[in-house]
């Protein structure tokens, strides 16, 4: 069985193996065939493969240590020597084997004469996949109509990762504090360097209009820095203005991960997660407060028919809408900059 997943298609293959007494011929030919499956399943891919091998693997891990666990029980017999010649060769693993617990919780048949009982019922997956097997055991409670225990096995299926954006990112054009433009000091002292850079002999060697415009942009921006300065990047208003509430419950998170850290004991690990749920608990209190308040505001402004400002406080609350700009380019990817070039790109 195939399943297409969020992180990629898992094959399901259950099988049915010859038993210890039956012909070499058709223990060979079961092997062959589950081999060819399996070759044929592209690596990328996740299989399980599980049913009743009629064997036992035994608890070997030193002479098999890429194929069953610490965990494993009795002693390997010959179909068993099969089975792990083929995760031997594929690079495959006995998953009952690998998690600890109570004796009944690995083995899944009773025999009938002897009365032992022995984990003839196996799950293989792929050694580099064994990281989402979560847990592996025999569940002797569920009633399958059978004399073999049902063998449940918990996996996790991871999510699927974005693939990175190798695409260079423009970078961030700065921008200035356009508040302090209308002081009639900084903007003399703007003039007065401009006038200066421009003046500057290394200004006047550009020969192509690209380059005169890079060097005037250079000038222009590197003026504004040093006379207007920067615009501060703004933290939200309610992070300041909530501080006094935040401040404390965010300190006390940071100094439990520190103590944690320099002495990783359980109390310190409990302490960290408890400061951890208290802040998110503020934070998300603050946070509805917050938005209950916007809320509040824009419906008295509507009710009393004020839809400047409704936008005003959906404005304060969301902040301005960003307004991008694609421009056109032509068939071979040039941009076009003149307007009497633009309309044949359509």
């Amino acid at each position: 069985m195939k399943l297409i997943t969020s992180s990629g298609p898992v094959h399901l293959i259950s099988v049915y193996a010859p038993t210890l007494q039956a012909p070499e011929d058709v223990k060979d030919s079961f092997y062959h065939s589950l081999r060819n499956i399996l070759v044929n399943i592209p690596r990328k891919h996740s299989v399980y493969v599980l049913g009743d091998f009629n064997a036992r693997v035994g608890a070997d891990h030193d002479s098999w240590p890429r194929q069953i666990g610490h965990h494993g029980i009795g002693k390997m017999n010959d179909n068993g020597q099969r089975v792990l010649e083929l995760c031997a060769e594929l690079d495959l693993c006995v998953t009952n084997t690998y998690f600890s617990g109570r004796e009944m919780k690995k083995v899944s048949w009773h025999h009938p004469r002897s009365g032992h009982w022995h984990q003839l019922d196996l799950i293989l997956v792929r050694r580099q996949l064994l990281k989402r097997v979560h847990h592996t055991a025999s569940m002797h409670s569920a009633d399958c109509d059978t004399d073999h225990a049902l063998i449940r096995c918990k996996i996790r299926l991871p999510k699927p990762t974005r693939p990175k954006n190798t695409t260079p990112q423009p970078r961030r054009i700065p921008r200035m504090e356009t508040n302090n433009m209308s002081d009639p000091g900084l903007f003399e002292l703007f003039k007065d360097r401009l006038l200066k850079a421009l003046d500057s002999p290394a200004t006047g060697n550009s020969t192509s209009s690209d380059e005169k415009w890079s060097k005037l942009r250079t000038i222009l921006q590197q003026a504004g820095k040093d006379t207007f300065g920067l615009r501060a990047r703004k933290q939200p208003d309610w992070f300041k203005e909530n501080l006094d509430k935040i401040g404390p419950a965010l300190d006390e998170k940071r100094n439990s991960r520190l103590a944690y850290i320099n002495t990783p004991y359980p109390e310190n690990k409990a302490a960290m997660k408890n400061a951890r749920a208290r802040a998110q608990c503020v934070l998300r209190e603050t946070q509805r407060e917050l938005w209950d308040s916007v809320c509040s505001n824009v419906q008295k402004c509507d009710d009393r028919g004020d839809i400047a400002g409704v936008h005003a406080a959906l404005k304060s609350a969301l902040g301005p809408s960003p307004r991008l700009t694609a421009p056109l380019k032509d068939p071979e990817g040039n941009i076009l900059l003149e307007k009497a070039d633009q309309p044949c790109s359509f």
